[in-house]
């Protein structure tokens, strides 16, 4: 088992799989940034653009709900299936994981920043969720194409 926020940040399906909650995702991260980080003037240079930052974010919440559904016996063995899933994300984007936490730091100590970010992540996550909701129900046989 993951975490109790994963269960905040998901509802469970009726096929017992975990979907991502996208509001709440942004909901807690908005507050926890509003209250907890002070900003500074401007973020420093080598960091990863706010424009890359969103969906690959955006792929970390996907691996983190993936990796709750696999309804691993230990934390740790969650912990460490999120980590390698995170790290080949990161691949994918030509990052590493210190680029991606000192950037990730960056943007969290501007919350004004982080909350277009994750209001991108939001837009991505939603957009993902209607194109999967899409394709499962063209692939459901309706009353006008019955199954053969």
């Amino acid at each position: 088992m993951l975490s109790p926020w994963v269960h905040y940040f998901c509802e469970q399906t009726n096929e017992g799989n975990l979907k991502l909650q996208p509001k709440k995702i942004v909901a807690g991260v908005l507050l926890l940034f509003a209250f907890g980080c002070k900003s500074g003037d401007s973020l420093p240079d080598g960091i990863i653009p706010m424009e890359q930052m969103s969906p690959i974010l955006a792929e970390l919440q996907i691996a983190e709900s993936n990796v709750a559904r696999m309804n691993l016996q230990s934390y740790d063995s969650a912990k460490v299936a999120f980590q390698y899933k995170q790290l080949q994300i990161l691949a994918n984007y030509g990052v590493d994981s210190s680029l991606y936490n000192k950037s990730y730091e960056a943007y969290a100590r501007q919350p004004a920043y982080m909350e277009v970010i994750y209001t991108d992540v939001l837009k991505i996550l939603e957009a993902k969720s209607d194109s999967v909701l899409l394709k499962d129900r063209m692939s459901r046989p309706t009353d006008e194409n019955p199954p053969q």
